[in-house]
């Protein structure tokens, strides 16, 4: 037996080894809920979020130690609620984040167990293909962004350069699924998750809706759903979702994610909106 486990000590070895490089390769904290890992949280700006908010706060525009980012990619309202069970939220100002796009998503979850972040996850991919992709930066990666002390992440880039935005392709997606007979359903979920988050917040906290920037065409394409699903909102919770409009091209890094400027200027305007508003005050983001 001693023999045997002394033979084997070097496949173990090289085995460890491999799974480290397959991690780091392919981690993206991007999809970790969340980067900011303390649970008590009190006196602070707080996001709860997508990816939208995620990358849509400049964290240097406010007082920096003062902001908490709890936002992940493709985060769904259930996944939220899942994940912040352990925190615990006093004396603060929460941004709740309403995104069209994830919730015209006809699913209730996002991709977090999917993940390559996961154990279970870092022997399930071509290692070579995903080394040569993050050496020649073409696809997404961990290369493309920097983390924020407060959680928040900026992307590097003004622009994505492996994958050039298609709005005909963006449009052709999304056309599909405002008419699909499944999309109210799915709102009404979602809706009803969302309103736990706000619900579990309120008592002592300062708690409001907000849509981040988005194109102006992808704006008009989805309007009507967007009003519906904002006048849905504030029906069951009495808060008016605050709408920051939209923004030119040069402010979105792809086809709806701020890059670094963008994400400055709608930062600023949401300090602003801090110093300035009620919680029931629409606010429009200038063009």
């Amino acid at each position: 037996m001693r023999k045997f486990t002394i033979n084997i000590i070097p496949f173990c070895i090289l085995t460890l080894l491999i799974g480290i490089v397959r991690f780091y390769a392919v981690y993206d904290a991007r999809h970790n809920f969340y980067n900011y890992t303390n649970t008590n949280i009190e006196n602070k700006t707080v996001f709860i979020g997508d990816s939208k908010s995620l990358f849509g706060i400049d964290e240097n525009v406010f007082d920096e130690k003062d902001v908490v980012n709890l936002s992940s990619w493709g985060a769904q309202p259930y996944d939220n609620l899942n994940s912040l069970k352990k925190y615990k939220i006093k004396n603060s100002i929460i941004f709740i984040v309403v995104t069209s796009r994830v919730f015209l998503h006809l699913d209730t979850t996002n991709h977090s167990l999917q993940t390559k972040n996961t154990i279970s996850g870092i022997f399930d991919y071509n290692l070579y293909q995903q080394l040569k992709s993050q050496f020649n930066r073409s696809e997404k990666g961990s290369w493309e962004y920097q983390l924020q002390r407060g959680g928040s992440m900026y992307l590097i880039n003004q622009f994505c350069d492996y994958h050039r935005y298609n709005w005909k392709e963006d449009s052709n997606y999304h056309s599909k699924l405002l008419v699909d007979s499944q999309s109210q359903k799915f709102m009404n979920t979602k809706i009803n998750h969302l309103l736990e988050i706000y619900n579990k917040f309120t008592p002592n906290n300062t708690v409001f809706f907000i849509d981040l920037p988005e194109r102006k065409d992808f704006d008009e394409l989805i309007r009507s759903y967007e009003n519906n699903l904002f006048k849905s909102i504030e029906k069951k919770s009495s808060l008016s979702v605050i709408d920051f409009g939209v923004y030119n091209e040069e402010f979105f890094y792809d086809s709806h994610h701020l890059n670094k400027n963008g994400s400055k200027k709608f930062t600023s305007e949401l300090l602003n909106f801090i110093r300035s508003s009620n919680v029931n005050q629409i606010h429009q983001g200038s063009n």
